[in-house]
């Protein structure tokens, strides 16, 4: 072997360990705890670098992503604010005459981060969060009418109410049903066809929150477009600017009244529409179901995690793939 293939070959052995490793861990997590199996796909630099199902898994199936939904719709609020439609800092009540009283001054930024106030998940705010046969007009005005769990902005409260706000907030503000918003802003300039809000069917009440199905192919042009700071394949959908806010910690450190990471004794902060797990480095959206996008920024690697499961039975398969992928 020539000095060149030789180091071609060393350089080959810790990408190759490390596929050893998540192949391992998978199996055993297959096995184990998601049966049912699932599917994962990881790009780094640009590249696809891991492409493999487990179990009883068919590979590009279409799902209910649950909460991967809300980076979509974080990506919706930032592209309307960078047409100058929406600003984060715009009072809801600018756009909807019922946010009164101690829902005023409560901005699109706080709906988005979940520090509105409102309630969390369990129970729902209000019903209309899982009802396809409603509008997302009437929806919102329903959780406008709903008092606050806590005041606006003294608090961190995982709740898909301030989402759905949000949403109709973003068709006032643009004169556009959600679903147009987003197939026009990003399903199309992305090529994706079959992403969207209408897990339940057709619907005029989205759940923003974790209302859309996808694959695990099509999300990762979502994750691919944010890695690139906004750009696919030479077409912009966000700007440099929208990428790095939606990115950002924009909870200002209030305390966590309600997460999903608590019980995991995790202080993670959020973004607008997705979970930052380390600033400037790792940002998340998984959902109850399993379905888990995560984008590690220091190292340009992109993984999304596709199944059908509760997201606990992946926890601990979630960490260690982290910690693999961290350390080669």
């Amino acid at each position: 072997m020539s000095s060149k293939g030789l180091l071609l070959a060393l350089l080959a052995l810790p990408a190759f360990a490390q596929e050893l490793r998540l192949d391992a861990l998978f199996r055993l997590t297959a096995a184990t705890r998601i049966r049912n199996g699932f599917e994962v796909l990881i790009v780094q630099d640009g590249q696809e670098v891991y492409s493999k199902s487990f179990g009883p898994w068919e590979r590009g199936r279409q799902v209910p992503i649950a909460s991967a939904t809300k980076w979509l719709s974080g990506a919706v609020i930032m592209s309307l604010v960078d047409s100058g439609i929406l600003s984060l800092d715009d009072r809801a009540s600018q756009f909807l005459p019922y946010m009164t009283g101690e829902k005023a001054d409560i901005t699109l930024r706080q709906l988005m981060s979940h520090t509105a106030g409102f309630g969390g998940e369990f129970p729902l705010v209000d019903s209309c969060l899982g009802d396809e046969k409603t509008t997302l007009a009437d929806c919102a005005e329903r959780l406008a009418s709903k008092p606050l769990a806590i005041p606006a902005g003294t608090g961190f409260i995982y709740s898909g109410a301030g989402m759905q706000i949000a949403g109709h907030m973003a068709e006032v503000a643009s004169g556009m049903p959600w679903q147009t918003l987003f197939q026009e802003r990003i399903a199309k300039p992305l090529g994706l066809t079959q992403t969207d809000y209408e897990y339940q069917g057709p619907t005029e009440n989205p759940r923003i929150s974790g209302g859309g199905r996808s694959t695990a192919a099509e999300y990762m042009k979502f994750l691919i477009m944010v890695s690139q700071r906004g750009v696919y394949e030479g077409v912009p959908v966000l700007s440099e600017a929208a990428v790095a806010e939606m990115l950002r910690d924009q909870t200002a450190g209030v305390p966590i009244v309600e997460s999903p990471f608590a019980d995991l004794e995790a202080d993670v902060r959020y973004g607008i529409g997705n979970w930052v797990e380390s600033p400037d480095v790792e940002n998340s959206s998984p959902g109850a179901l399993g379905f888990t996008p995560w984008i590690d920024s220091s190292r340009n690697i992109l993984v999304v995690v596709s199944m059908q499961n509760l997201m606990v039975n992946f926890h601990s398969a979630y960490f260690r793939m982290q910690e693999i992928l961290q350390n080669q």
